[in-house]
């Protein structure tokens, strides 16, 4: 199994929208027919000692990292990402996102 991590800095105002975002976006009906995909889960914390900024993770299990990698060139998941990019053009709204790491992890079975 591989598992990739999205961990994302947010204002914590923003936290349940991008929440949302996550699961409406990567719903068990909408990745069904993505070859090697096993699950998506998310996760969120308020940081300590930063009362204006939350963390959502996004935990995505896969069959193998070739699995994970093609979906990242797929049609479906450029399509995912340029309607969000879409949705910020042409508004000067600041971001609610402050920074994301993404980690990748191998398992030990």
């Amino acid at each position: 199994m591989y598992i990739v991590t999205n961990t994302i800095k947010v204002k914590t105002p923003f936290l349940e929208r991008m929440t949302q975002q996550f699961l409406s976006s990567h719903t068990q009906s909408k990745m069904t027919d993505v070859p090697g995909f096993l699950g998506f889960e998310v996760f969120y914390r308020n940081v300590p000692d930063e009362a204006d900024v939350s963390e959502v993770v996004a935990l995505s299990r896969w069959e193998s990292e070739s699995d994970q990698l093609a979906w990242t060139k797929s049609d479906s998941f450029q399509s995912l990402h340029q309607h969000r990019k879409q949705a910020h053009e042409g508004k000067p709204k600041e971001s609610p996102v402050l920074g994301n790491t993404v980690s990748r992890y191998y398992s030990a079975e």
